[in-house]
């Protein structure tokens, strides 16, 4: 939980209102609390909410419920006890990677007593300033918070509940959870990454203990019981079930169809070869062919050959999903930003030039580099392979994030060629954005010798997809004078 200054203090004593506390019946009724609900909503904001019923008075009050159906990785609990005078109440989330719920985080925990469809708020809890979330426990170092909790006493719930409010009879009182990510514009957090140490960043979860990314738990069947099939190059990525269908509707459904064959363990059938994966092709239906990661796969692969080795069988039952036409890069980039929520981007192939005056003078050479640099972690994804997986696995944060990185990008000289980009031709959000772009830079960007090229290509027909977008141009340039 929350130590030091992220605990919030205890309400009471001096700063409550001058009201005795009810003692509790000489003969208490023994009490179970029981979860009576809980909701729980997949966005930049998550909120977590438990009805739990409760008898506060009970000095023996103490109670912990699990909450299997948050859509964020981790063991999520609720939890109410007491403690002399207070009652503690906090929702954790069990060993997470540091970071792994954003980087810029508000959060808030209430307490709220239930009259029927009436609400009372008892006690708010706010940790108002945007930090990494779990943060770094300061009473441990090098180890991480498991959650957030706040304290009341029955005096100060007394004194904000209305006259009828009796903490020795059975009540329903809500516990909520709210965190507010605020850094879906921050792509590249390499001050972050830069000044945590990777063991603590990268640990994941899904293990007994606790080991470092690095270790690539992901490549590896146990614990997990999904594995994502690519035929070319080769490799295989593995994943939970229940945490990946909690974070994409898309793979929710498609766990739940025919599309992921069910295999059974133990399994004495061979692997699946090269090419010849009986599970469906989940995204076969992609026209957007085109995919700058494929070279990053080959760099990938030309350093890590031994992943293409088909591993030992798995030792509990897993399903099985072919991916034909999304780069192996990709799917691990986005399968670490679900577990960690950091994910790098390398820069749009369309700012390199051989004229550059730059270090790296190909996007290979800048990912080669960031690779040597930085190994543990996933290799630098492409923005528009990224935007067009987190569209298919309806991950909206995730777009945001594709969205900001091209942005941050674009410059008069590369806004023509990314603007009839198949991504551009294929998503209206990539595609408005980039016309935003241009729209409020045009002066320079009609001025550039990469418009007089892309507009000849046009004017020629050579461009697949462009009359809906030079017409979206018009309206928005006539929109700005209008």
């Amino acid at each position: 939980m929350k130590s030091g200054k992220k605990t919030a203090p205890v309400y009471g004593g001096a700063q409550a209102a001058p009201r005795a506390v009810l003692p509790p019946p000489a003969a208490l009724v023994p009490h179970t609390p029981r979860v009576v609900d809980k909701t729980s909503t997949p966005s930049n904001r998550l909120v977590i909410s438990c009805d739990l019923e409760l008898v506060l008075s009970d000095d023996t009050l103490k109670t912990r419920v699990s909450l299997p159906d948050v859509p964020r990785d981790g063991l999520w609990t609720c939890e109410v006890k007491r403690e002399g005078e207070g009652i503690i109440f906090a929702v954790t989330h069990g060993a997470l990677p540091f970071g792994a719920l954003g980087r810029r985080v508000a959060v808030s925990l209430n307490f709220d007593w239930l009259d029927g469809p009436k609400s009372t708020r008892l006690r708010e809890s706010k940790w108002s300033t945007p930090c990494p979330a779990p943060g770094e426990d300061r009473a441990q170092p090098g180890s991480v918070d498991k959650g957030w909790q706040s304290t009341i006493t029955l005096s100060y719930a007394q004194a904000r509940a209305p006259d009828r409010f009796d903490p020795a009879k059975p009540q329903i009182y809500r516990i909520s959870l709210t965190l507010e990510r605020l850094d879906v514009t921050q792509h590249v957090p390499e001050v972050l990454l830069s000044s945590i140490p990777s063991e603590l960043i990268f640990q994941t979860p899904h293990l007994r203990r606790a080991e470092p990314f690095r270790r690539r738990s992901h490549l590896l069947a146990n614990p997990h019981d999904v594995r994502f099939v690519f035929p070319e190059p080769g490799g295989e990525l593995w994943a939970r079930s229940d945490f990946f269908a909690r974070s994409s509707p898309y793979f929710e459904r498609i766990l739940e169809s025919d599309a992921a064959e069910a295999v059974a363990v133990p399994s004495k059938r061979a692997r699946t070869s090269k090419g010849k994966s009986p599970a469906t092709a989940v995204d076969a239906d992609d026209e957007d062919v085109e995919d700058s990661d494929i070279e990053t796969d080959e760099l990938y692969f030309k350093e890590h050959p031994a992943l293409k080795q088909e591993p030992p069988e798995s030792p509990s039952p897993y399903k099985e999903i072919r991916i034909t036409k999304t780069a192996f890069t990709t799917y691990r980039a986005v399968l670490a930003y679900l577990r960690t929520g950091h994910i790098a981007f390398a820069p749009l192939s369309s700012s390199f030039s051989i004229d550059a005056d730059s270090e790296h003078t190909t996007r290979r050479q800048f990912i080669e580099s960031a690779a040597a640099s930085h190994g543990e972690r996933p290799y630098l994804t492409s923005s528009k392979s990224t935007f067009r997986l987190a569209s298919r696995l309806e991950l909206e944060d995730l777009q945001s994030l594709c969205l900001a990185s091209m942005s941050a990008d674009l410059t008069p000289e590369t806004a023509p060629h990314e603007l009839f980009s198949d991504v551009s031709v294929a998503h209206a959000s990539w595609r408005n954005t980039i016309i935003d772009f241009v729209v409020k830079h045009w002066v320079k960007v009609r001025a550039t010798d990469a418009w007089k090229e892309v507009q000849g290509k046009v004017d020629a027909d050579e461009v697949p997809g462009a009359a809906p977008i030079m017409m979206r141009l018009l309206l928005a340039k006539d929109g700005v004078k209008r």
